[in-house]
């Protein structure tokens, strides 16, 4: 069999990016997936697949994009649309509904944008609660109502350091297979637990288990038992690379008949490590008083329903549906507009270019960046410098409003 050259970029547009010279984990689960391609043609098979639908997550930027600007106008004039209805009224509840669903369909969108983009490998420190809390919530928007998901967090106040991306693709490809050893349904359960100076993720399942000859094989790319339910394809390898490039480790218990526990160990980070609270991030607020806002978006319905919400709260509006008319109203006005909400993917170009076009003619300006794109944006950079606070759409208005009091009372 002809070898294959899969040291190139595809490989590592399926797995997990990195820098060659500080990953050796990954490397090496990369090279044993290499001799298991040349050895196996049903492999390579297999390999192709994954690059199709590789090919098929790199749509999802722009698609997501799309999909959250017209979620912004159905959930941002649902909450306008609450404002002017009768406590307790027929008409209320129903905005309530369109609201609620709106905030889940946008959920869904962030989650596939999450699973389909290039993983940007930059670490964070977090609650493993939040951990546990995005992972149910995934698994019960694509998991089957036979299986019950149970999630228990022992922890305490620990925290750890981790590239969120990675640690929800691992915990999910745990899952997946869990799901797949209980096609009858049964209980899949999340838990976390102190260990030392390790916090724990135990899974586990109840479902047919694995014999004691296959166990020490699952984290071998492309390992299948059918007859089993146990199909791993490169997931678990790629997550036992994961853990360990977070200098963790994970493990497997499982007995026929009596289901599998898998444990993913991750080092703690020290207490001072702690995530600032929203409560502790708060500024000191001066109540609008006029303030000109320039907001910047080329869907028109969104322009108006952001202008209306901040006149409601005493601010001043002007808007823009181009970077061209952008530059020029703020060449006309920048001595008085105070902050500028900027949607960096524009119609006639890169917003980055229109923010760059702002601090040239008024270093100090103030904006927020805003955009549909969630992951591995085309102005990435950008946002990963912390110079400018960076909101997500569809817009919750009012996080919005929070927001855009927050950086105008930031010094």
């Amino acid at each position: 069999m002809k070898t294959l050259d899969i040291a190139a970029p595809k490989k590592q547009e399926y797995l997990y990016q990195m820098k060659s010279n500080t990953e050796q984990p990954l490397f090496d689960t990369l090279e044993c997936i290499k001799k298991e391609l040349e050895s196996n043609p049903e492999n390579l098979e297999k390999y192709l697949q994954i690059l199709r639908l590789a090919s098929v997550g790199e749509m999802m930027g722009e698609l997501g994009h799309t999909f959250n600007n017209i979620l912004g106008g159905i959930l941002g004039y649902s909450q306008l649309l609450k404002e002017h209805l009768p406590e307790g009224s027929d008409a209320l509840r129903q905005a309530e509904v369109i609201e609620k669903a709106s905030r889940r369909a946008s959920r869904l969108v962030s989650q596939m944008q999450f699973f389909t983009q290039k993983q940007t490998g930059q670490k964070r420190i977090v609650d493993p609660k939040q951990i546990v809390t995005e992972i149910r919530s995934i698994l019960e928007s694509g998991f089957n109502k036979n299986i019950k998901i149970i999630t228990q967090c022992n922890h305490d106040s620990a925290r750890l350091s981790v590239d969120l991306a990675a640690i929800y693709q691992t915990l999910l490809n745990i899952c997946r297979n869990c799901k797949n050893a209980m096609p009858e349904g049964g209980e899949l359960t999340i838990r976390t637990k102190l260990k030392g100076q390790f916090v724990t993720f135990e899974i586990s399942d109840t479902g047919i288990g694995i014999n004691s000859n296959d166990l020490p094989h699952i984290f071998e790319p492309f390992f299948s038992k059918k007859e089993s339910g146990f199909a791993s394809g490169m997931g678990l390898a790629i997550a036992k690379a994961i853990v360990k490039d977070h200098q963790g480790e994970i493990v497997a218990e499982s007995e026929v008949g009596k289901g599998t526990v898998l444990r993913v160990f991750l080092p703690v980070v020290p207490p001072s490590g702690k995530p600032i609270t929203a409560t502790e991030r708060q500024d000191t607020f001066t109540k609008a008083d006029g303030e000109l806002i320039m907001v910047v978006d080329d869907e028109e319905d969104l322009c108006e329903m952001a202008k209306r919400i901040l006149e409601k709260r005493g601010f001043k509006v002007v808007t823009a549906g181009s970077g061209e008319t952008a530059i020029e109203v703020f060449e006309n006005h920048a001595d008085e507009i105070k902050l500028v909400i900027l949607d960096m993917i524009l119609p006639d170009g890169d917003g980055t270019k229109v923010y760059k076009k702002i601090k040239e003619l008024s270093p100090n300006s103030k904006i927020i960046l805003t955009s549909g794109y969630i992951h591995n944006a085309p102005f990435q950079e950008l946002i990963d410098s912390n110079k400018e606070k960076f909101l997500p759409k569809p817009w919750d208005l009012p996080e919005l409003i929070q927001e855009a009091e927050r950086v105008l009372g930031a010094t």
